[in-house]
């Protein structure tokens, strides 16, 4: 048997109109902020470079063949606190040098932080988290070739951190 539900009360009515407003608030805030995240500026860097010795790159300004303006030699990423993401990759050939990645620091030692086989890369994350730092490399003998791809934009906060 079919019951018939009770009649709405106008507080009760006010209560669902209320509720309703505010989940379509809800709605709007985030489809304006997809908006805003779609639209924002967004700009990719790419580099590529060799290393013509081994050791501490940023020892010797001839070491390697790419380097950022106005950073040490072994530097190839700034520091960037709106990084969306980030690649580094060790594009020697199979049985060529290891590529070490410095975290935070401008003269890396050979084989002391993030190793990269060759043909291996790096995601740019550590424990998980995207690292807004200073980027740096060294190789483990001369004729390393690397390349790296940086993405970032300042719409919002990076991935990895709360808004």
């Amino acid at each position: 048997m079919n019951t018939i539900p009770p009649p709405l009360t106008k507080s009760s009515a006010m209560q669902i109109v209320d509720e309703l407003m505010r989940r379509i608030g809800s709605i709007e805030r985030t489809f304006v902020r997809l908006l805003e995240l779609q639209q924002g500026p967004r700009l990719n860097l790419m580099g590529a470079g060799t290393i013509a010795g081994s050791g501490t790159v940023g020892t010797s300004p001839a070491t390697a063949s790419s380097q950022v303006l106005g950073q040490p030699p072994g530097v190839i990423v700034a520091a960037n606190p709106y990084r969306r993401g980030l690649s580094v990759q060790n594009r020697s050939s199979s049985g060529g040098p290891a590529l070490t990645i410095g975290l935070g620091v401008t003269a890396p030692q050979a084989g002391s932080g993030i190793v990269i086989d060759p043909g291996g890369s790096w995601d740019g994350r550590v424990s998980g988290a995207l690292w807004p730092g200073v980027v740096s490399v060294v190789a483990s003998a001369t004729g390393c070739a690397y390349s790296w791809l940086e993405a970032y934009g300042p719409a919002g906060p990076p991935p990895n951190r709360p808004a």
